[in-house]
């Protein structure tokens, strides 16, 4: 198991006592892992005077994990974080929090529920009482239902976790703020661990600053722990986020599995941390490198990716760009090419074992969390060896924290 790094006492740092403390408190721990040369600086204010500090830290793209073997790559999760029913929306035209919560995407023709529109809480399915296995009160849970085909064996697993780690909404009153030793660490507990470990970052944190909703996210290699625990319900407990309005939050669990009844596949997961600003007026890419497809025949693709902050009704694009053959627009019907980031989990792959899997809560609006698997068969060429990414500037903001795929490379 890992030990927390205790640089606050356990019981301040756990029960948020120090969440409203200054933005630099979350940067200056992240010198070890960021530079001048991927950190915008600027000069921002602070009691002791003006002080230069990072606003982001986006990481770059990279391969995680790749192999070709009989088998696939999945993924389940959940969100951490929902509107408070008890507390009065901030938009007329908003559907109530309960109506919000269960809208199915895509809403057409209806005014969907954002997490802008409301108050916003954590899930907490363990409920009050419960302490971690630090002695710690647990205050956010949800769980997902995992499947691994029989004869199948996990040859890679990554827990993936971010949310919201500031608001800072001045009209509102609101200045909420996280520090990194809040965000870095999760409690995870899987179908034979009897309780909750706890499980640390093992990369670096990207994150941004430049919104009113400060976001954040990083992962670590579970592959250990989902090797042990196979089949069954896993949960996630004190996934950090600052509570306000525009507040959002979810954990993803992504495994790749090797089983002889799978066609042989071509499996890569890439991860980092690429942030696109509201308005931002560029285009944010993201390269994937160290794909390959079939030389013949139509190419079998499913393209899974988990993005942050997507408010379902604003609309966004995901333009995939291959170097070979033509691009096309990221999109199915639960999340329309028009509006890409649409606050679901959503499995399209009706032959994957975690098709529509099970979760507590189920939630059919996220309210600003998606992880999204889309089968996406006769998109690539043969021949295809690396993807770009678009997320062209829109009206809403995003985070991307990871994309995998799965090509078949024999029918």
């Amino acid at each position: 198991m890992y030990r927390r790094t205790r640089r606050f006492p356990v019981a301040l740092r756990r029960r948020g006592l120090l969440a409203v403390v200054a933005a630099s408190a979350l940067l200056a721990p992240l010198a070890a892992v960021s530079s001048s040369a991927d950190a915008e600086v600027v000069a921002r204010g602070n009691p002791g005077g003006n002080r230069a500090v990072p606003t982001e830290h986006n990481v770059p793209f990279s391969t995680r994990w790749s192999a070709d073997i009989h088998g696939t790559i999945t993924s389940v999760g959940n969100s951490i974080v929902t509107c408070d029913p008890t507390k009065p929306k901030r938009e007329a035209d908003a559907p109530d929090c309960l109506t919000a919560r269960q809208q199915v995407p895509p809403t057409v023709g209806t005014r969907a529920g954002r997490n802008n529109d409301y108050w916003m809480q954590y899930i907490n399915i363990d409920g009050p009482g419960h302490k971690g296995p630090l002695g710690d009160p647990v205050y956010s849970s949800s769980s997902a239902e995992f499947k691994l085909p029989h004869n199948s064996e996990v040859k890679f697993a990554r827990l993936y976790w971010g949310g919201t780690y500031g608001i800072v909404i001045p009209h509102l009153h609101v200045n909420v703020q996280k520090t990194i030793d809040q965000v870095d660490e999760v409690y995870f507990r899987t179908p034979k661990t009897h309780g909750y470990v706890n499980v640390k970052r093992d990369t670096a944190i990207g994150f941004d600053a430049t919104d009113p909703d400060h976001s954040y996210g990083t992962s670590a290699d579970v592959t250990d722990l989902v090797k042990a625990g196979g089949d069954g319900t896993y949960e996630v407990a004190d996934v950090d986020t600052a509570l306000a309005v525009d507040s959002w939050g979810g954990w993803s669990l992504v495994v790749g599995y090797e089983n002889c009844d799978k066609p042989l596949r071509h499996l890569q997961v890439w991860d980092g941390y690429q942030h696109q600003a509201i308005r931002s007026g560029k285009t944010v890419s993201v390269a994937l490198s160290g794909l390959h497809t079939p030389d013949s025949g139509t190419v079998g693709l499913r393209l899974g990716q988990i993005t942050y902050d997507g408010d379902r009704g604003w609309g966004d694009r995901v333009n995939v760009i291959p170097d070979k053959g033509s691009p096309f627009a990221l999109g199915d019907a639960l999340s329309p090419t028009d509006d890409v980031q649409n606050s679901v989990l959503a499995n399209n792959d009706p032959n994957d074992s975690n098709y529509r899997w099970h979760r507590n809560p189920d939630y059919a609006n996220t309210l600003g969390y998606d992880n999204h698997r889309f089968l996406l068969d006769g998109m690539l060429a043969n021949g295809t060896s690396r993807l770009t990414i678009d997320y062209p500037s829109t009206g809403e903001g995003t985070n991307i924290g990871a994309v995998y795929a799965v090509v078949d490379l024999a029918h």
